[in-house]
């Protein structure tokens, strides 16, 4: 029996807040400031007062997972589980090699799985986006900065810009991403002129933040 208690937390610091602290990591970092990557910064200043969630694994299945007797004993044992939880509808994320032997599945023997939610697994549409932004990327000269600054191997360009790596990819985007604003923010100081005492002023906001965060 699975014991799923429901949780939810509103946002009440809206995109404001969210883009603030964006900016302030990008800043940080243009700074010289020893920050850790974008996701671990956020993590330092972030407190979650959802209480952890418990995963649990179910008896594997021996067998190749795209058969699709296999794919179809998936969906009865998701059913299950909707039915244990009390709940008339079930979502199930799978790789994209089995999620379309279930998707025809679904169809075939409609209405027995109509209330399966077949999803494409987070992975696949990760490295689509990654795909996509590669297409923007390419030709740009970025790929050729990440490799001059030995971020990049030569080697991994290809790879790099089709988004067929996925833990390069995040890390890859995410100093891309950082460079580019950190060139814009430079831009704008070098135009309008610099901010005094830019990085007391970072500092300041960045523990206001996260006092902010650990009072909700």
């Amino acid at each position: 029996m699975f014991n799923f208690q429901k949780r939810s937390l509103t946002n009440e610091k809206g995109g404001n807040t969210i883009r603030w602290l964006d900016t302030l990591w990008v800043i940080n970092v243009m700074l010289g400031e020893k920050k850790p990557i974008w996701a671990g910064w956020n993590s330092t200043i972030h407190k979650d007062p959802l209480p952890k969630q418990k995963i649990l694994y179910m008896d594997n299945i021996t067998l190749p997972p795209t058969r699709l007797d296999v794919v179809a004993e998936t969906m009865r044992r998701s059913q299950r589980v909707a039915e244990e939880c009390g709940e008339k509808y079930v979502a199930v994320a799978y790789d994209l090699a089995v999620a379309k032997p279930a998707l025809q599945i679904q169809t075939a023997e409609s209405p027995l799985f109509d209330n399966v939610f077949i999803c494409f697994g987070a992975f696949h549409i990760l490295l689509a986006y990654f795909g996509a932004s590669g297409h923007f990327i390419d030709g740009s000269g970025g790929t050729h900065t990440l490799i001059e600054s030995e971020v990049l191997a030569e080697g991994s360009a290809t790879g790099f810009i089709t988004g067929k790596h996925y833990n390069r990819c995040v890390r890859m985007h995410e100093i891309l991403a950082c460079a580019f604003h950190s060139l814009h923010i430079k831009k704008f100081l070098k135009q309008d002129g610099d901010v005094p005492d830019t990085g007391k002023h970072v500092q300041l906001k960045e523990r206001t933040i996260a006092r902010s965060y650990e009072g909700s």
